[in-house]
């Protein structure tokens, strides 16, 4: 039986009037379309049907590149909330039974749920500027922060440097997210330069989902990737949340381990 043609009949049949075209490559079938929401921004909705690697099951994934809407599985639709997500067939007709029941989420709760999907539902978010700002400025920002600061990147630790961090962060609840952006790319190109006297380190700025972002490579002592750091999201959510967790939560951003714990050698 060849799989993917009746995936395409079934859950193609439902999604390609909707404007959805087939993503070619790969062993999944995926299902993008692209949409443009009230704020003007380019959204990329898709649905992804999975085959497990070492069951006889099927998966489905919805996605949204609205900032904060993220993916949604099988498992969070009613029904299957207390499942594993996927559903299980034993030859070629139960496989088209789960096909076909796939199909019926879709047509009942996951359309809507894209549908509703193409707004971000998080207000502050870093913009492209943003992020090609801290790819061709890190090291004049982070010597800038530490010059207003007074601070000698040389001498000061990176645990020093999360607690200046964290007390400014703290200190700056009131202020606008559009206030605090600049601070944020400041400090964030800070702890990477700090953290650099020791690891080697380079603000990569990446196309995803037509969306240009940027993320910090930390690389171990033979060169090979060791972290991808989000540390400009965590700024902004220790903000957003007046998180008291801040700095546990910069210390994952850079490996680092917390107070009074050893890092084991291999």
């Amino acid at each position: 039986m060849k799989k993917g043609k009746y995936i395409d009949e079934v859950i193609g049949g439902i999604l390609f009037p909707l404007g959805f075209e087939r993503v070619q490559g790969g062993s999944d079938w995926e299902y993008k379309k692209e949409v443009i929401n009230k704020k003007g921004e380019t959204i990329i909705l898709s649905v992804m049907i999975y085959k497990h690697r070492f069951a006889d099951s099927v998966f489905m994934q919805l996605d949204s590149t609205a900032m904060g809407r993220g993916m949604k599985r099988l498992n969070e639709f009613p029904e299957y909330m207390n499942s594993d997500g996927s559903i299980y067939y034993e030859n070629d007709d139960k496989f088209k039974d789960a096909v076909n029941e796939i199909g019926r989420v879709i047509k009942d709760y996951g359309i809507e749920w894209l549908e509703g999907a193409l707004e971000p539902i998080i207000d502050d978010y870093y913009k492209e500027e943003d992020y090609r700002k801290i790819y061709l400025e890190h090291d004049q920002l982070a010597d800038s922060f530490a010059e207003r600061m007074n601070i000698s990147i040389e001498d000061i630790s990176l645990r020093e440097a999360f607690k200046v961090v964290e007390k400014i962060i703290k200190n700056s609840t009131e202020k606008s997210f559009k206030e605090m952006v600049p601070l944020f790319l400041e400090m964030s190109s800070f702890l990477a330069k700090v953290n650099g006297k020791k690891k080697k380190y380079e603000w990569k700025l990446l196309e995803y989902e037509k969306k240009w972002i940027c993320y910090l490579y930390i690389y171990n002592s033979v060169g090979k990737i060791e972290k991808i750091s989000t540390v400009m999201d965590t700024m902004i959510v220790g903000w957003k949340c007046n998180e008291s967790h801040l700095i546990e939560w910069l210390m994952g951003d850079f490996d680092l381990p917390p107070d009074g714990h050893q890092i084991i050698s291999e």
